[in-house]
C-alpha cells in the first residue's frame, strides 16, 4: 500500500489521527493525494478512483448507497483506532426567536 495515494483527514481530526497512527504503525509515510476537513468530498473522490480512503466500517451505510456499499474494502484496524462520539444538548429550554409570536 506504500505506493497507493490516500485521501486524508485533517490531522487535528480524530480520524486523522487514527490514520496518521495507523501509517506510523505500517512503517511508511502515505502518498498524500489530498487531505480535507470533509468526508463527503474525500469520499466522492474515492469513488472516482482518485485514491483510498480512510473510514470508519460504521460510517459508510450514511455515506454511500446501497450499490457503492459492495465495493469498499474493510480492514480490521486493531487496537488504537475506535473512538466514542458523545452528543450534546443545553441543559435550559432555548426558544427560537422565530416562535415567539
Amino acid at each position: 500500500m506504500e505506493r497507493c495515494p490516500f485521501l486524508l483527514d485533517n490531522p487535528q481530526d480524530i480520524d486523522g489521527r487514527i490514520g496518521d497512527m495507523l501509517f506510523r504503525r505500517a512503517g511508511f509515510a502515505p502518498v498524500t493525494a489530498a487531505r480535507s476537513d470533509n468526508v463527503l468530498t474525500l469520499q466522492e473522490l474515492c469513488g472516482y478512483g482518485m485514491g483510498a480512503c480512510l473510514r470508519p466500517q460504521l460510517f459508510l451505510p450514511s455515506l454511500l448507497d446501497d450499490e457503492r456499499l459492495r465495493t469498499p474494502r474493510t480492514l480490521d484496524c486493531g487496537p488504537g483506532t475506535s473512538y466514542a462520539i458523545s452528543f450534546g444538548i443545553s441543559a435550559c429550554d432555548y426558544r427560537w426567536s422565530i416562535s415567539n409570536h
